[in-house]
């Protein structure tokens, strides 16, 4: 067998495992459709595998192959992402309300796909080749079943975000001047590391840059998930700050990673929008996180704090950016109102009616969920979560039902 033999089995088997996901029962219409997305731009790469011929140039068959393969291996992981989202431990309740959220932030055309993860932090695919009006949203395996973390799906619809904005680019050059300027009043300590820099050469000169590329990058990446926070929060409200500190209150092992603020950052800048947002901050709230440990690599250090720095001098620009590009697209916000409302008929162990939005159903929830006197008077009531968590969910459905009507 030749290179190209085993380029068209790879293919091949790629598609029959397709055509047997494509027999499967979807919940709901979009995880259908891309598994037909996915299996067209396979069968063009075997199309253009099968014109291969004795003639054919020996570079454009490896191209072929290469680019055979590469399709092969970054669909898979997809494909298992969407068998998954078939997965009864998936709460389905939750998927018509999520997805008409997210056409209201990214436009009518966008497609949902929700799914759980074997991971135990929440999961985004944005930006997929061949499929740019997907979202792909991941929660982990054990918590897909519970409508009290929906709030984080914020976060994850954040990324989406930030990638349709080009807000990447819109803060690489604030970064960068932030950067360069710490690096200036803080020269002895940059020149134990690169000795050889003047500081004229910081901006222009490509090895100069590369002396702390890594700081803007990581920079970047921390303002993009500071982003992702402020828009979960901006659209959930308090049940977001409640999900966020389900997942990241109990302290983790391990060192922090530059990509992302450290906890306790992430908690300041999340109050900061709050107190903006006038969204109700839990009481000691920022005491419940600890910050993970930091390397005690010193150049590492140093380049960390550069990017921590540069970050958080755009805090509040991306405060105001997340506020005024939500608010553009008109997204109903919770009112204290009807999470009350919602609140007293979960009390009653009555499913809810009348929400204008998502987030008043969560934050009712999490208000039940936090309400130590509930099981006192449901006696019947052997599980507090499993019984908030059905009535959630029911009152979820209903609310997609009055949706519909509206509609």
């Amino acid at each position: 067998m030749t290179p190209v033999d085993y380029a068209k089995s790879q293919v091949s088997s790629f598609l029959e495992e397709v055509g047997k996901l494509r027999d499967s029962e979807f919940p709901y219409p979009n995880s259908q459709t891309v598994v037909l997305e996915i299996e067209a731009v396979l069968v063009k790469q075997q199309e253009y595998l099968a014109k291969i011929s004795a003639t054919t140039d020996k570079q454009v068959i490896e191209n072929l192959c290469a680019s055979s393969v590469d399709a092969v291996s970054y669909y898979l992981p997809l494909l298992g992402f969407i068998l998954r989202s078939t997965n009864v431990r998936n709460a389905f309740e939750i998927y018509g309300p999520l997805l008409h959220l997210v056409k209201t932030v990214l436009g009518t055309k966008t497609k949902l796909i929700l799914s759980s993860e074997w991971s135990y932090s929440p999961f985004t695919y944005f930006g997929v080749n061949n499929l740019p009006e997907y979202v792909f949203i991941g929660f982990p395996a054990p918590e897909s079943s519970n409508p009290l973390l929906i709030p984080i799906a914020g976060h994850e619809l954040g990324h989406s975000v930030w990638n349709v904005q080009s807000l990447r680019t819109k803060y690489a050059q604030r970064l960068e001047d932030s950067i360069i300027n710490q690096i200036k009043a803080r020269w002895s300590e940059y020149l134990k590391y690169f000795d050889d820099i003047k500081q004229e050469d910081l901006a222009s000169d490509w090895v100069a840059r590369q002396t702390w590329e890594a700081a803007l990058q990581w920079g970047l990446m921390q303002c993009e998930e500071a982003f992702c926070d402020l828009v979960g929060l901006r659209l959930f409200g308090e049940s977001f700050l409640y999900s966020s500190a389900y997942l990241l209150s109990p302290s983790r092992l391990g060192q922090r990673s530059p990509e992302y603020p450290n906890t306790k950052r992430r908690i300041a800048d999340l109050i900061e929008a709050a107190n903006k947002y006038n969204i109700q901050i839990p009481p000691e709230y920022s005491s419940q996180f600890e910050n993970i440990s930091e390397s005690q690599i010193s150049l590492e250090v140093f380049l960390t704090s550069l990017a921590d720095e540069a970050s958080l001098s755009v805090r509040n620009q991306m405060i105001d950016e997340a506020k005024s590009i939500l608010d553009g697209c008109n997204v109903i916000y919770s009112d204290s109102g009807k999470v009350l409302s919602l609140y007293e008929s979960f009390k009653a162990a009555v499913p809810g009616s009348n929400a204008g939005c998502l987030a008043d159903i969560l934050n009712a929830a999490w208000k039940l969920e936090l309400d130590p006197s509930v099981l006192n008077y449901l006696t019947q009531v052997h599980s507090k979560t499993a019984f908030i968590k059905e009535l959630v969910l029911k009152t979820i459905e209903v609310f997609e039902y009055e949706q519909i009507l509206k509609a």
